[in-house]
């Protein structure tokens, strides 16, 4: 078994089966990792990020909740974390976007700002949270991470960059 698989489970502590429509304690659903660099680049060698809305996709996790229990079918939690590596030449502002992909319909289910001071790189991270998503259709939360710039051409992505998912669905007793 995967080690994150297994650090998850030992994190939200035992899965119990429940029966047709029964509430249970915390069911593991998925845990998946978007890695775009593993490592830093050299400063300012990364790909140059766009300053146009929704900017540029650095992540993108698709999590599977199609075996959630009828009972916790209500009761889905997403957990999304990430680290983004850049740089600048003259500094800038750089909004991350985290969007939500169900149904048909995108939604934005995070978005934080990162001022990069001057000439300098940075690794930047956030923790999220989707609570109660509404239940997909085809089974599968897709969630993208956006980087946008707000200067046309001063943002590098140097690395690393990550971005993770972990579903999970009911309640504590």
């Amino acid at each position: 078994m995967d080690l994150l698989v297994l650090m998850a489970q030992q994190r939200l502590g035992h899965r119990h089966e429940g029966r047709e429509g029964e509430k249970v304690s915390i069911q593991f659903l998925d845990l998946r990792t978007s890695q775009a660099i593993s490592y830093g680049l050299p400063l300012n060698t990364g790909e140059l990020v766009s300053n146009t809305s929704p900017g540029t996709q650095v992540g993108g996790v698709g999590l599977i909740v199609k075996d959630v229990l009828a009972g916790n079918k209500n009761d889905i939690r997403v957990e999304l974390d990430a680290s983004v590596g850049m740089s600048s030449t003259m500094g800038d502002i750089v909004t991350l976007r985290v969007h939500r992909i169900s149904n048909g319909v995108t939604t934005v289910v995070f978005q934080g700002n990162q001022v990069i001071a001057g000439s300098a790189n940075v690794i930047t991270g956030f923790t999220a949270a989707d609570f109660q998503p509404t239940f997909p259709t085809n089974g599968q939360l897709v969630y993208r991470l956006f980087v946008q710039a707000q200067s046309a051409t001063d943002v590098f992505l140097d690395g690393p960059i990550s971005f993770n998912g972990l579903a999970v669905a009911g309640t504590f007793p």
